[in-house]
């Protein structure tokens, strides 16, 4: 492998939905077609995301849509918390 170069120009999307609110550093780095390293200088952005949703104002209708034709039982559930981002899980089978 070639030696890094680090003049060439970057351009990269980044999806910020999954950081953390906050600070953070971030380097890319690539390999051309050529075989030449690239590395782009030390970027800094600063992450406030929103809630990914938002409710309607309404009026809300209530539909009635009849009696169930089936049902399914629950027959376990688990509630986990994940280590990366705190975010709390339930599952239900």
């Amino acid at each position: 492998m070639a030696a890094p170069v680090t003049s060439s120009p970057f351009s990269i999307a980044l999806d910020t939905t999954k950081f953390a609110n906050g600070i953070h550093t971030l380097l890319a780095l690539a390999t051309d077609t050529t075989g030449n390293a690239g590395r782009s200088a030390w970027v800094q952005i600063t992450v406030t995301n929103k809630l990914a949703y938002t409710l309607g104002s309404g009026p809300f209708v209530v539909e009635d849509l009849g009696s169930p034709l089936e049902a399914n039982t629950q027959e376990r559930q688990v509630m986990f918390r994940l280590t990366t981002n705190d975010d709390l899980h339930l599952l239900l089978y």
